[in-house]
């Protein structure tokens, strides 16, 4: 007869999941971070805690790491950007950039903000 034990923990604060792991990133000046790219697909999720400490900054960019030499090109990439302490998503897929901006709530206000991106390729 098989034994299941199941257990849970309580992870200190900033850290979470099912492993305690660190959530957070931050960084000061001109700080960068590498991650693998997004695989491409129909429907993606992007989940994020922000706290913006300027009005303007790149928060990702998910697209190619060259300038491609031919203008005609086009070339997939997604970025959440800060403008003006406000959130502005510029996401082209094949269709020509598309940008999506939000006003109503200012990211650099000094408090943490959740940020959901989700995106369905399905036009039909």
């Amino acid at each position: 007869m098989a034994e299941f034990f199941f257990f849970s923990c309580e992870c200190p604060v900033g850290y979470e999941g099912p492993r305690c792991e660190l959530i957070d990133i931050g960084f000061s000046g001109d700080g960068y971070a590498w991650y693998p790219t997004l695989s491409a697909c129909e429907k993606g999720h992007i989940s994020l805690e922000l706290e913006a400490a300027t009005d303007n900054g790149l928060v990702f960019y998910v697209g190619p790491q060259a300038v491609s030499s031919s203008l005609t090109k086009v070339q997939d990439f997604m970025s959440l950007e800060v403008s003006e302490g406000y959130a502005k998503l510029l996401i082209d897929y094949g269709s020509g950039t598309s940008k999506l901006e939000q006003k109503q709530v200012k990211l650099s206000d000094g408090h943490r903000h959740h940020v959901d991106i989700k995106w369905n390729t399905d036009v039909s």
